[in-house]
């Protein structure tokens, strides 16, 4: 209900405390959209498998050559944006939205900062990720929101 929507994996494996980081970047930094970064703080031993280290990594590359700046997280979990921003926004992307909100927020030309977070690893719930699967389904979306750049 408020001008603050803010989103966190259940898995618990970034602590729910951080949240004040990403209200902190919308607010003090006048941003319109924060997105968690898991590369800049040491992550525990077992938080990310290898495969999705890779993919991520590459990913993220792909992500910040179409949208134009720095994004070195794509897949994190944890967003916050301004709800008038994203006032009609739908998910497009059948299985993540992470691709979704970052290409969103490129499209309208929002201010965007990225913030580091905390990896843990996983307290709760089973990973949903295969990497093979999840892969070719962000190359598609990658490929179709390069293709409709203007």
């Amino acid at each position: 209900t408020g001008d603050i929507i803010m989103i966190l994996d259940a898995d618990m494996t970034v602590p729910p405390e951080e949240l004040v980081d990403f209200y902190d970047a919308l607010e003090n930094r006048a941003a319109d959209f924060a997105n968690g970064t898991r590369f800049l703080y040491p992550m525990e031993a077992q938080a990310m498998r290898l495969a999705n280290f890779i993919g991520n990594r590459l990913f993220s590359k792909l992500v910040e050559i179409i949208v134009g700046y720095e994004c070195s997280d794509t897949l994190c979990g944890t967003k916050a944006m301004k709800r008038n921003d994203f006032a009609g926004f739908k998910l497009e992307d059948a299985s993540w939205g992470d691709f979704d909100f970052i290409f969103h927020a490129s499209k309208h030309k929002l201010k965007c900062v990225e913030v580091p977070v905390h990896y843990k690893n996983r307290t709760a719930g089973k990973s949903k990720m295969k990497s093979i699967s999840a892969g070719m389904i962000f190359l598609k979306v990658c490929l179709k929101k390069w293709r409709e750049l203007p």
